[in-house]
């Protein structure tokens, strides 16, 4: 069946519905503190550092200072290197996207 109007399609789907992009629920902050504490402790390690060089990404620090405070989280049994390799992926994928932090 063809419509002569585009009206006509409202007799299909209905009045128009605003839609927001908005998000109803508020941001929470990262609590960096426990990011690490859990982090240190071997609680999803991985996680808990993603969340961690996201932050300070954001919050403007530089790679080499991102290194520096991720060394410090190197668990027993690794190297610093080791933890340097996993939070340099953790630092070049967004960029390997076409995003920019």
């Amino acid at each position: 069946m063809a419509l002569k109007r585009i009206e006509d399609w409202d007799e299909f789907l209905g009045p128009p519905q605003i839609v927001s992009n908005k998000t109803t629920k508020p941001s929470l902050r990262l609590d960096r503190e426990a990011a690490s504490k859990a982090a240190l402790s071997g609680d999803h390690w991985h996680d808990n550092m993603l969340k961690l060089v996201g932050s300070w990404v954001a919050k403007g620090n530089t790679e080499e200072e991102i290194h520096d405070l991720a060394g410090s989280h190197t668990l027993s049994g690794y190297t610093v290197e080791q933890t340097r390799h996993e939070i340099q992926k953790m630092i070049t994928v967004p960029s390997a996207r076409g995003s920019s932090w």
